[in-house]
């Protein structure tokens, strides 16, 4: 479902006008209600239920902000739309977990899943600012991975600066599937190649300055290869 996000157009600037909900979320909150009503409402067992969609809740969410980050072209209306979706995301969950809060025994909802949760907050509040901004943002790292937030500045790139994938001739689909298997130091280190194929097509170009997201670009993934 998620791949279908990158056929959608984010491209977009200023006020997004479109539907509060993107057509692949809409098609995400469908399926986990089907699951919901046809098959979780016949289980009564509560404790092995939320040992089974705790984990699965988890991967839906690190799966969405990877796919979030690769989109592209990303506008700032796109932006929103995107931080709608990461909303969208929240509510369609519930359906999984429950209502979000915290109850006599502990959290409930998506409290549940503490990190992920984090994780999903972070990235819609990394949607609305600038890549300046996003650079002293002191969750990467530690909320928000260097690549997710690597990839995100890069969606807003001019199309000089190459997507990592680009570079190695490879679709989303197959980047999306490599990026789920590989570690994130070895994620980082193919973003480098990407920017390093970005320095010397410029420099062939005779291009007088580089790209201004270049700079922030080098000095995000310089301090997370320091920390892998």
């Amino acid at each position: 479902i998620f791949l279908t996000a990158h056929k959608e157009d984010f491209g977009q600037e200023g006020e997004c006008k479109q539907a509060a909900c993107s057509p692949y979320m809409k098609e995400l909150q469908a399926f986990l209600e089907r699951i919901s009503k046809d098959f979780l409402q016949h289980f009564t067992c509560k404790d092995f239920l939320d040992g089974e969609l705790r984990p699965l809740s988890e991967k839906i969410i690190h799966q969405f902000v990877q796919h979030a980050s690769l989109i592209r072209p990303l506008g700032s209306g796109g932006a929103m739309k995107l931080a709608s979706d990461c909303a969208q995301l929240e509510f369609a969950l519930s359906l999984l977990l429950g209502p979000t809060g915290f109850g006599a025994s502990g959290p409930t909802g998506l409290n549940t899943i503490g990190p992920a949760y984090q994780l999903l907050r972070a990235f819609r509040a990394l949607l609305f600012l600038t890549p300046e901004d996003i650079q002293t943002y002191e969750g990467i790292g530690s909320v928000v991975s260097h690549s997710v937030v690597l990839h995100l500045i890069i969606s807003r790139c001019p199309e000089v600066m190459p997507s990592p994938q680009s570079t190695l001739g490879w679709g989303i689909a197959r980047y999306a599937r490599w990026l789920q298997k590989h570690d994130e130091r070895e994620k980082l280190l193919l973003i480098q190649g990407s920017l390093e194929a970005y320095v010397a097509a410029a420099r062939n170009r005779s291009d007088k300055n580089y790209i201004p997201q270049y700079p922030i670009l080098l000095k995000i993934l310089e301090k997370g290869l320091q920390l892998e």
